[in-house]
Formats: C-alpha cells, structure tokens, sequence
C-alpha cells in the first residue's frame, strides 16, 4: 500500500508525513531529494557528476514497482503527479509521452494499492508557513490546478485536505482511519 501525500510546498505535507509515520510505522519516502541530509546530498552530487539523472519521475517508478512486488506499505512525499505538474509549470519538456507514462504509473499504483492525499492551503497560508523552496502565487495557481486534474483523474482511494481549515491532529485522524490503522 502506498500513502501519497501530494501539494504545493507549504501546505503541511512533511508535518503529515512525520505524524502518519509515528502513527503507523511505515517508512516515508521522497523520490525527489534535496540537500536536506547529508546522505542524499552526497549521493546527488557523485550521481550528477557522472551525468546520472536524478529526482526524476523514474526514481518513484521503480520504487512504485519494489514496493508492488513486495507487498509493502510505505508514505511517498510526492509521485508522478507532482513530476508532471512542475515539469508543465516550469516548462522542463521532461516528458515524450505523458499519457502513455500516466499509464504506466497508473497501473502500478493500483495494483500497489493507494491511498492519494491532496493537502491545500490558500496561498497566503501555504507562503508563511513555507520553510522550503518558496513559489509564486501565478506558479502555486497552475500546480492547484494539475493537482486537481490528477485529483479528479486518478481511480484509487483518495482524499482532500484543506489544512488551514483543519487541525493536523483530525487530518493525520482522517489520512489513518482511510488506511484503518
């Protein structure tokens, strides 16, 4: 089974994330690493030398497909979803095929099993509580708006949270009586 948690930077996803694994004890995962530890940072930089391509879609695809063939359970900090969102947004031209790719990690994840969370906040909220990589409000506007597409397109288990309207103890009470744990 595999918990995505899905938003624009600053909505809560990390504080979510950090709260449903105490709760469940499932690993979290983010298939798009930054320099927040000293693993990942080092890991980057060798990979980026020798021309390695990281923090691309591909990385979550195979770890969609281990986490299907093994059974597991696993919190992913963003997916497919958002790597097609940002590439759209910020004009990366990463994807030949979306479609065709969509299909791919659609299949994947339902024979994983999903539970797709979507965190929002207004964008005001979402830019004073931001403590990464901080975004327009034009940009924070059109990643909305493929989250939504993604929302309304994707046929497993999901749910919607507006995190300046709930307090995080009820949404983590929300995400985990989804999972029944």
């Amino acid at each position: 089974m595999i918990l995505l948690f899905e938003g624009v930077n600053g909505v809560g996803k990390t504080t979510y994330i950090r709260q449903v694994e105490k709760r469940t004890g499932w690993p979290a995962y983010s298939a798009f690493r930054g320099r927040a530890n000293k693993y990942d940072s080092a890991m980057l930089e060798k990979l980026s030398r020798l021309g390695v391509p990281v923090n691309t879609f591909v990385d979550e695809m195979y770890m969609t497909d281990l986490v299907r063939s093994l059974g597991l359970n696993i919190i992913v900090d963003r997916s497919f979803p958002s790597a097609v969102a940002y590439d759209q947004v910020y004009g990366q031209g990463t994807f030949v095929d979306v479609e065709e790719t969509a299909k791919i990690w659609l299949d994947l994840v339902r024979e994983a099993g999903m539970l797709y969370v979507w965190l929002r906040a207004p964008y005001e909220v979402a830019h004073a509580r931001c403590t990464g990589v901080r975004i327009g409000e034009d940009e924070s506007e059109a990643l909305e708006e493929h989250y939504r597409y993604w929302y309304d397109r994707l046929c497993v288990e999901k749910m919607m949270i507006d995190t300046s309207l709930l307090d995080v103890a009820e949404g983590v009470e929300r995400v985990c009586r989804a999972l029944k744990k």
